[in-house]
């Protein structure tokens, strides 16, 4: 995804619900998916999306503390607050 300068093709494992089928309007940037166990499919669980003055990113994971610590999951909340606010996160 552009947005967020992410790679589609980085590959993370993490232990997480994932949500089957969501609609994503045309617009949208999809930048995460993710193999259902239960589908045996892939499914886009991630997207930026921007309308008119207002942006909005989408991220289905992280339903619990194990699924946050994942650093690919950082990475993606990281770009995301960065992409949001058009400021680069600063760690303390």
């Amino acid at each position: 995804c552009q947005a967020l300068n992410i790679e589609r093709t980085n590959f993370f494992q993490t232990n997480d619900e994932v949500y089957h089928y969501l609609k994503i309007e045309k617009n949208s940037q999809p930048f995460l998916s993710a193999r259902s166990n239960t589908t045996k499919e892939d499914h886009i669980i991630g997207w930026t999306c921007e309308y008119k003055k207002g942006k909005t990113v989408y991220n289905a994971l992280g339903h619990d503390s194990e699924s946050l610590k994942n650093p690919y999951m950082i990475d993606i909340i990281e770009k995301s607050l960065e992409w949001l606010s058009g400021d680069k996160f600063v760690k303390n």
